[in-house]
Parts: structure tokens; C-alpha cells; sequence
């Protein structure tokens, strides 16, 4: 079954880059990216998602908050923050300084921003550093940005915080497995 899923995902990638060729999206590293993650999923989702999804729904039905909608919401943002410093891959590396809207803008709306520079009027965004987005900085940005999103969305507290919550978790835990966050954990014994 396993076997099948990612086949029918590797054609699926396969079928988009014959279709969607453009110098400006580094489509095979974003393919690479995608694979070096993909795996992991199931483990985070088992591990990480799932007590804390049991916690949230707890804490509303002891609230009296009906945060199913949250919750498949926040499984959505989970998982594709758990892709999204990925989207630095479209940042060409120079001595220019990046300019820090720029870099935000594509670190909220990474999937517009990917489909304006398909466009041929566009040029890719500049940085000094290969990865902009692998580091605590950024996602704390993008916490800050769920938050008001979340504040846009829902009225209820419990769910205002469920965005930032489930984002900054997938965020972390995709730095966490490229190392670009060093955590020491120490044995109890």
C-alpha cells in the first residue's frame, strides 16, 4: 500500500514537472525536498499531531467549544507548514541583501508567490543565505502571521490559538529534521 502511495505521488510530481517548467522554481530540488520528508510524516502525525489533537479536542469539550472545524483546519496548516521552509528553494543566493518584505510575503503566500513567478514578467527573490526560512526566526514570523489569521477566522480563544499551535509545531518539526535547530536532550537517568 505504501509502495503504491508513493508511486501514484512520484508519477503525480513527475506528470507536474512535464507540465510546469519554469527556470525560476527549481522543480527537482523541490522534488527532492518533498521525498526527504515524506516518510517522516507518518511519524510526526503519529507522535506529535495526534496527543496533541486528543489534548485540543479535550480542552473544548471541557470549554464547551466545538473545535472539530479548527482541528481539521489545523491538520491542514500542520502539514503544510511541515513543508513549508521548503519554499525557500526559490530564492536565487547572491551578495545582494534580501529585502525583509519580500521575504515575508513569500513566506506567507508561498503557493501565490510560486504561481506569480511562473508568470514571465517576475524575477525570483534574492538572499544571502541558501535557506532563509530554517531558522527560529521565521517561524516565529509565521507564527505571529496564524496568530492574526486565526484572529480573522475564529472568535473563541481556544481556537485563535489552534492555528499558530498546529503551524509553529509542522514548522518545527521540518527545521528540526534538516538540523538547522540544534536540541540537546538529556536522558532523565
Amino acid at each position: 500500500m505504501k509502495r503504491r502511495i508513493f508511486s501514484k505521488f512520484k508519477k503525480y510530481v513527475r506528470e507536474m514537472n512535464k507540465s510546469v517548467f519554469s527556470y525560476k522554481l527549481p522543480a527537482l530540488k523541490v522534488q527532492n525536498e518533498l521525498g526527504e520528508h515524506f516518510y517522516f510524516i507518518k511519524w510526526v502525525l503519529k507522535r506529535i499531531f495526534l496527543p496533541v489533537a486528543i489534548f485540543y479536542l479535550f480542552s473544548g469539550f471541557v470549554l464547551g467549544v466545538w473545535v472539530i472545524d479548527s482541528l481539521f483546519l489545523g491538520l491542514i496548516i500542520f502539514l503544510y507548514s511541515n513543508f513549508l521552509p521548503d519554499a525557500d528553494s526559490i530564492f536565487k543566493v547572491t551578495n545582494v541583501k534580501s529585502d525583509i518584505k519580500e521575504k515575508h510575503l513569500v513566506l506567507f503566500f508561498a503557493p501565490v508567490y510560486a504561481l506569480y513567478l511562473l508568470s514571465e514578467n517576475s524575477s525570483r527573490p534574492k538572499s544571502k543565505t541558501a535557506k532563509p526560512f530554517h531558522n527560529l526566526k521565521s517561524m516565529v514570523a509565521y507564527g505571529i502571521f496564524l496568530f492574526a489569521v486565526g484572529f480573522i477566522l475564529y472568535r473563541n480563544w481556544l481556537e485563535i490559538a489552534s492555528l499558530p499551535m498546529f503551524g509553529v509545531m509542522g514548522y518545527f518539526t521540518h527545521i528540526s529534521v534538516d538540523k538547522s535547530v540544534n536540541i540537546k536532550i538529556r536522558k532523565p537517568f
